[in-house]
């Protein structure tokens, strides 16, 4: 590259390559960007940093029946409404319904739970003088 060329220009471009790079060092760096154009911050600087939500840890969980009050006799069950016909008085369920679960049992117990319900209910009188 410079074999061919004279000395006195191979020392000048050297010296002017030098030149260029300390200049190039001298250059302070650009500052960083912090903002976008419209203000607005970037990272969390501005959001607010929440606190861990503490652990609660109560009792285990148990399972207890519930007990239904019927005040009456109990209600057939779904073999029972559908052996003894209840069931046919009953609208059939639609396609739609099934796949959503629902069963023309579940309207006839209901509908027999309500009948059945307070049957045997009393009137309980109190006694405040």
């Amino acid at each position: 590259m410079f074999s061919n060329a004279d000395a006195k220009n191979i020392v000048d471009t050297f010296a002017q390559q030098a030149q260029k790079a300390k200049e190039e060092r001298a250059k302070p760096p650009a500052p960083r960007v912090t903002q976008f154009s419209t203000g607005i911050q970037f990272g969390r600087q501005t959001q607010p940093t929440f606190m861990p939500l503490p652990v609660e840890e109560g009792p285990l969980y148990s399972y207890k029946p519930f007990t239904f009050p019927t005040d009456g006799p109990l209600p057939p069950s779904y073999q029972d409404i559908i052996e003894r016909g209840f069931i046919n008085h009953v609208r059939v369920e639609t396609e739609q319904e099934r796949a959503g679960g629902f069963r023309s049992t579940i309207a006839c117990t209901r509908a027999l739970q309500e009948a059945l319900m307070g049957l045997f209910h009393t009137k309980k009188t109190s006694t405040v003088h």
